[in-house]
């Protein structure tokens, strides 16, 4: 019971460092999405050396699309101020990453 209690807390140990390090290529990059649960995908950009982020709701198996959906608020203004002039740039590499049929981009309320 034991051993398998710290193989658990290893790999949730593992899983955590894996989605919050980014790899050589997103570095390179300067940007990278991840998920968190079924319910949260985040995209996050390097600025001056520090990752800042931004949350979208999103639809794990969805039954209202083919699989996933990614849910994108026409309300601009409700995301940080690192990202109102990066509107246009940042919805392209959803778009890029995030492509049918595996999963639907909508824009809500």
């Amino acid at each position: 019971m034991t051993l398998a209690l710290v193989l658990i807390g290893f790999v949730l140990t593992a899983l955590t460092i894996n989605a919050t390090f980014a790899t050589k290529k997103q570095i390179k990059q300067g940007w990278k999405t991840y998920r968190e649960g079924k319910e949260a995908h985040f995209y996050a950009e390097l600025i001056e050396g520090n990752w800042r982020s931004i949350q979208f709701d999103s639809e794990w198996y969805s039954k209202n699309a083919p699989r996933h959906i990614l849910y994108i608020k026409k309300d601009w203004s409700s995301y940080p101020d690192w990202a109102q002039d990066r509107k246009e740039i940042i919805i392209d590499r959803l778009h890029q990453k995030f492509k049918p049929p595996t999963f639907t981009i909508i824009e809500v309320e």
